[in-house]
């Protein structure tokens, strides 16, 4: 008849090299999921937060240039009319792009689709800077 000696002996050789495996290539990689899951869920957050004050700052700079563009031309001040011109109208590429990645871009991002708006975020902007 077998003691619980001889039972427990090879069952603690045998289970503790399975608990050590069972640790390195289930629970591990278990863990390292759910640390990547809620840091692309909190990235997300964190850039829809950031792209929503951006975008609320837009707006107020865009207002204020808006008026110093106007006092310009009221006062005569043709270049600088100009030059508040076209820093309203940087204003509202900044506020596109904003608008852009809240509806689509940070999306792409969270479900790991980067290389789907790839064109759009990169090689759009580089033709539109490039042209005559």
């Amino acid at each position: 008849m077998a003691t619980a000696l001889s039972i427990g002996i090879p069952a603690l050789v045998i289970g503790v090299p399975l608990l050590i495996i069972a640790i390195i290539f289930i629970v591990v990689p278990a863990f390292r999921g759910v640390g990547w899951v809620f840091r692309q869920v909190f990235r997300f957050i964190g850039a829809m937060v950031t792209d929503i004050v951006r975008l609320a700052g837009v707006v107020i700079t865009a207002v204020v240039l808006s008026f110093l563009a106007l006092a310009s031309v009221v006062m005569g001040r043709w270049s600088a009319a100009q030059h508040y011109g076209r820093a309203v109208q940087s204003e509202f590429a900044a506020g596109g792009a904003a608008i852009y990645r809240l509806a689509i871009g940070h999306w792409a991002r969270l479900f790991c689709a980067e290389t789907l708006v790839e064109g759009i975020e990169r090689r759009v902007p580089q033709a539109v800077a490039a042209a005559p």
